[in-house]
C-alpha cells in the first residue's frame, strides 16, 4: 500500500472540507422559555464549560449541536478557540452562529480533530484570511477551512495519538499550575514586603539604631515640620508669582510702564495675601489607625506630595515628529518605570502652552485615575513630558525619599480602589488620594527601607522572570507535541491498523449516501 510523500505509512492526506458536514438546524430557545439548554457561547469558552440556561435567558436564535461536534470560532481567529461539544447535561446542545461546526464523522475521533485545529499553524492560517476591520469584527468564512490539508491516520492510531497528547498535556498542565502557584505566592510576598516596609517591620527603626549607637536622630514629627514649612513657602511663592504676572499683564495692556519697583512691591503684597489664604493639609484622623513605631508619624499623602490631574489632550494634537514632547497616558503606566519609547507625541510648542500646569519631570510619580487605579510608575527620563487627563501626578517633597512614597502608594491601592466611583469604569479624584493617611518614618530609615525593598524585589524579579520564561517554554512545548503528533512521530504505527485511505473511502461513500436524497449531491455548508 503506497502512502503520501512525507506522511507515515498507513496515513493519508485529505482536506477539512471532506469531513466538514453541517447537520445543524436553527432553533430559537425563546420559544421554549422554561426549557433548559446547554449553551456553547464564545464568552463561556473562557470558562471551559458551557452555560446551562433557560430559553427565556438566551437572547437570540442558535444552531443545534450534538455531542462530539468540534466547533471553531469565526471571530478574531488569533485567539484560537476550538471546542468539542460535550454531554454535560441531558439538555439540548445549542451554540451561537459564531462557531463553525464539524459534526461527528464515523472514523474521525473528535479530540484528534480538535487538537489538529489548536495548532499555531492553523490559527495563523485563519488569521491571515479574515475579513473585517479588527478585533471582534474580524471573522473567517467557513469555506476558508475547506481546502486546508488534514493528515489522517487510522481511527486506532488517532485514538493512540489523542491518548499520548493528553498524557503530555496533563503533565504540562500540572507544571503550569505549579509555576502559576509559585508566581502568585511571589507576588503575595512582594505585597507583604511592602506592607512590612510601611508598618516599620522590614528594617531596624532609626530610634533603635540611635539608642544602640548612642546618638540622636530626627524623628518624623520634625521632618514633617520641615516638609510643611517647605510646602507653605512653595505654595506662597507660586501663588504670588501668578498674581504678579497677572498684574503685570494688566498694566502692560493699558500701555502703562512696569518697573522693577512695581515688580518687587507687587510680589511682596501678593506673598502676604497668599500667606493669609494658605491652608495646611488636613491632619489624618488617627483614632482608627494602628500605632506606629517610635519616631514614625501619620500624615496625609498631600502633606508629602502635591497631587494633580492631567489635561485632556486630543488625538488631533498628536504629531509624528519623533522630536515631539512625550505624552504620558495611563496606558504608559504598566511598569514600575514610565517608558516613553512608544508614547504619543505632542508638538514641541505645547511645552510652552501647557508646561506650567502639566509638566512631567524626572522623579514624578504617575498614577491611574480612571479604570486601572492600581497603576503607578515613576518618570525617570531627563527629558520633559506632558501629562494626560486620566493620569494623576504626585510631585514628592525633596525632603522625602520618592521610592518610599511609591511603596506607600502601592499599599494604599485597595483603599484608593474603594474610594473610586463609577460602575463600568472606576474613577478617583486627586483630592481623594491627597486625603489618604500614610505612615512616615525618619528620612534615614526611609533610605534603608528602600534598600531592603530593592534587594527583596530584585531576587523576586529574577525568579518571576524565570517563571515567565518557563511558562512560555511550556506553550512552545505544547505546540511541539502537536507538531510531532500530526507528523506521526508521537506514537508508533501499527502495521495491523486499517490504512487511512480505506477510512477516507468509507467517509466519502457515507457522505455521498447521506447527500443523495437531496438530488444534487452537494453537501450542506455552514456559510
Amino acid at each position: 500500500m503506497t502512502h503520501a510523500v512525507g506522511l507515515p505509512r498507513g496515513w493519508a492526506e485529505t482536506q477539512l472540507g471532506e469531513i466538514r458536514v453541517d447537520l445543524s438546524r436553527t432553533l430559537d430557545p425563546r420559544r421554549s422559555p422554561d426549557e433548559y439548554f446547554e449553551l456553547y457561547s464564545v464568552p463561556s469558552f473562557a470558562e471551559g464549560l458551557p452555560e446551562i440556561a433557560k430559553g427565556s435567558a438566551i437572547g437570540s436564535a442558535k444552531m443545534t449541536l450534538s455531542p462530539g461536534t468540534v466547533v471553531v470560532c469565526k471571530i478574531n481567529p488569533r485567539i484560537n478557540r476550538v471546542w468539542v461539544v460535550g454531554n454535560h447535561s441531558p439538555h439540548q446542545k445549542v451554540g451561537s452562529g459564531e462557531w463553525i461546526p464539524f459534526f461527528p464523522v464515523p472514523g474521525v475521533v473528535p479530540t484528534f480533530l480538535a487538537y489538529y485545529l489548536r495548532r499555531d499553524d492553523f490559527r495563523n492560517f485563519l488569521a491571515s484570511r479574515v475579513s473585517g476591520v479588527g478585533g471582534s469584527l474580524m471573522r473567517v468564512r467557513p469555506s476558508t477551512l475547506d481546502e486546508y490539508p488534514l493528515p489522517i491516520p487510522s481511527t486506532s492510531e488517532q485514538q493512540r495519538i489523542v491518548g499520548a497528547i493528553e498524557s503530555f498535556v496533563t503533565r504540562l498542565d500540572n507544571a503550569v499550575a505549579l509555576l502559576e502557584r509559585v508566581q502568585k505566592n511571589l507576588k503575595r510576598y512582594r505585597a507583604s514586603v511592602l506592607k512590612a516596609a510601611v508598618e516599620g517591620y522590614l528594617v531596624p527603626t532609626e530610634a533603635e539604631l540611635a539608642r544602640r549607637e548612642g546618638r540622636s536622630y530626627e524623628p518624623a514629627s520634625e521632618l514633617l515640620k520641615r516638609i510643611l514649612a517647605e510646602r507653605k513657602a512653595r505654595w506662597i511663592e507660586v501663588a504670588a508669582e501668578k498674581a504678579r504676572a497677572k498684574a503685570e499683564e494688566k498694566v502692560r495692556k493699558a500701555d502703562q510702564p512696569w518697573t522693577a519697583e512695581d515688580n518687587a512691591a507687587t510680589l511682596e503684597k501678593e506673598r502676604a495675601k497668599a500667606a493669609r489664604q494658605y491652608q495646611e493639609p488636613p491632619a489624618p484622623d488617627t483614632s482608627d489607625l494602628p500605632a506606629l513605631p517610635e519616631g514614625w508619624e501619620w500624615c496625609s499623602l498631600g502633606t508629602i506630595a502635591s497631587i494633580r490631574g492631567g489635561y485632556a489632550f486630543r488625538s488631533a494634537d498628536y504629531t509624528d515628529d519623533p522630536a515631539g514632547v512625550p505624552l504620558v497616558r495611563q496606558s504608559d503606566l504598566r511598569a514600575p518605570v514610565v517608558n516613553t519609547d512608544g508614547a504619543k507625541r505632542l508638538p514641541a510648542s505645547f511645552l510652552e502652552l501647557y508646561g506650567r500646569e502639566y509638566l512631567v519631570r524626572q522623579g514624578d510619580v504617575l498614577v491611574g485615575l480612571s479604570g486601572s487605579l492600581s497603576s503607578v510608575s515613576v518618570y525617570v527620563e531627563d527629558k520633559p513630558a506632558l501629562q494626560n487627563q486620566r493620569t494623576g501626578l504626585l510631585r514628592i517633597s525633596e525632603l522625602v525619599a520618592g521610592g518610599y512614597v511609591q511603596a506607600v502608594y502601592r499599599v494604599l491601592v485597595p483603599s484608593i480602589e474603594e474610594a473610586g466611583k463609577g460602575v463600568a469604569v472606576q474613577n478617583v479624584a486627586p483630592r481623594d488620594i491627597e486625603a489618604m493617611s500614610v505612615s512616615v518614618p525618619p528620612l534615614a530609615e526611609q533610605e534603608r527601607i528602600l534598600t531592603a525593598i530593592d534587594s527583596a524585589w530584585s531576587v523576586v524579579g529574577d525568579v518571576l522572570r524565570g517563571i515567565e520564561a518557563s511558562l512560555a517554554r511550556t506553550q512552545r512545548l505544547r505546540q511541539s507535541i502537536l507538531r510531532w503528533a500530526f507528523e506521526g512521530k508521537l506514537v508508533e504505527q501499527d502495521p495491523n491498523d486499517e490504512p487511512a485511505s480505506v477510512l477516507l473511502e468509507r467517509i466519502r461513500a457515507g457522505r455521498a449516501a447521506a447527500e443523495a436524497p437531496k438530488g444534487r449531491g452537494k453537501r450542506r455548508s455552514a456559510e
